[in-house]
């Protein structure tokens, strides 16, 4: 993806303030080739009709949200319809109707290589559109047929007011098109005698909502998408919730991981991400809803040698390495200079240790630095430096070693090490 110098400045601030962002996921993303590697594969499996369940997690700046807006930008690239969820006082998983609605509006395709908030319409715009301009009307009813049966099958109700829906549309009743795209994406207040121009009764519910969702998937794959990639952010803010409130977002979580485990979903992802207060909070957290727990949590211990198992329900960011943060020291620099004008004095492997030196100074250890942490403060310096290129401190080359679990710090004019 090319930008313009305006949308790299954005990016620029984006990053500046701790803010994820789209843009050039695929050239700032450092150290998740095990993830980049899982992300393939998850796509790969879906669009074959494997359902799939995973759960990132890791402390916070981290990159989750980082990494679930990787995944969003591949899977629209790959021609998935993806929806993006984050929860919040109006949606706290707590109730499968209230997640069917969200899903159906935050829903995100491809258009014109870019991507796209798209709706329920704008889905099947196309579709109807083609059905207008087709003059044999034995051909339209058969290919209307075909269509409500496949979807009856998993609800009828949903066949009968998506068949009002395609009606309605062919013949410009708008009225009856809208009422039957809300009942569809699972709008509560539809009038009661608009329902009955298709023959339905009720809402979607906690009963017949994953029915629902079945139904609209079957319909996706109809319009020659590959599935749908459900992305969920910030599922620990569930600990702040009522307990009954809680309780019910993790029966929810399960009930999801049980469905598609299962293999009653096909064609579709289910992504959740959340901090890491969200599995060591025993009072809280999933630990408080033993179900959940032991269907999440790995039961081996990947401390040593920091292995990384990516098959797994559960997948834990860790803070990158040194190695790593040198990469993508390297990158930011490369962006920012890109826009800036800028003459550093030092190496660019300087520039990465004068980071963490301020950090040292701060009483922060280097394993508790986080890529945000370390974005912003990087920026902070490259900003510093442009800006006043002949009075500043970043003008002297440090090495940098690890020893043990501690960094030592050393300049050409200041030969004493410095202990981390």
């Amino acid at each position: 993806m090319l930008l313009n110098q305006t949308d790299k400045i954005k990016l620029l601030n984006s990053l500046r303030n701790g803010v994820p962002t789209n843009s050039l996921l695929d050239y700032l993303i450092t150290g998740r080739d095990g993830m980049i590697k899982e992300t393939s594969k998850i796509l790969d499996y879906t669009s074959r009709g494997v359902g799939t369940f995973k759960f990132i997690t890791g402390e916070y700046g981290t990159g989750k949200t980082f990494l679930l807006q990787y995944m969003a930008k591949s899977a629209i690239e790959e021609n998935f319809v993806v929806s993006k969820l984050t929860i919040n006082k109006a949606f706290r998983l707590n109730k499968l109707d209230d997640l069917y609605y969200n899903i159906m509006h935050n829903l995100y395709i491809s258009h014109d290589n870019s991507e796209k908030q798209t709706n329920f319409d704008d889905i099947f715009y196309k579709w109807i559109q083609q059905l207008k301009r087709t003059e044999n009307a034995a051909s339209i009813q058969s290919e209307i047929n075909r269509v409500i049966e496949n979807i009856s099958k998993f609800n009828a109700s949903f066949g009968r007011a998506f068949l009002a829906y395609i009606k309605a549309s062919v013949a410009c009743d708008t009225e009856t098109k809208d009422a039957a795209s809300s009942w569809l994406t699972g709008e509560s207040n539809v009038p009661a005698h608009l329902k009955e121009k298709f023959h339905v009764i009720g809402k979607v519910d906690k009963l017949n909502m994953l029915d629902f969702l079945k139904a609209f998937i079957n319909l996706v794959e109809f319009m020659g998408y590959k599935g749908l990639i459900v992305l969920i952010d910030e599922v620990d803010l569930l600990i702040d919730e009522r307990s009954d409130i809680r309780l019910s977002g993790y029966i929810n979580i399960k009930h999801l991981l049980d469905t598609l485990s299962g293999g009653e979903f096909g064609n579709t992802t289910f992504v959740f991400s959340a901090s890491s207060v969200l599995f060591s909070n025993e009072e809280k957290g999933i630990h408080s809803y033993e179900a959940l727990h032991q269907r999440m949590c790995n039961t081996i211990s990947k401390e040593s040698g920091n292995l990384e198992d990516y098959r797994n329900n559960l997948i834990e960011l860790k803070n990158l390495n040194l190695i790593d943060y040198q990469i993508l020291n390297n990158k930011i620099y490369k962006l920012f200079s890109s826009v800036y004008d800028i003459q550093m004095d030092i190496t660019l492997e300087s520039l990465r240790n004068w980071v963490f030196l301020l950090y040292k100074k701060e009483n922060k250890n280097y394993k508790d630095i986080t890529i945000r942490n370390f974005i912003s403060r990087l920026i902070e310096i490259l900003d510093i430096i442009s800006q006043n290129p002949k009075k500043h401190i970043f003008n002297t080359n440090i090495e940098m070693q690890l020893n043990g679990s501690k960094l030592l710090f050393k300049s050409k004019t200041l030969q004493k090490a410095v202990n981390d």
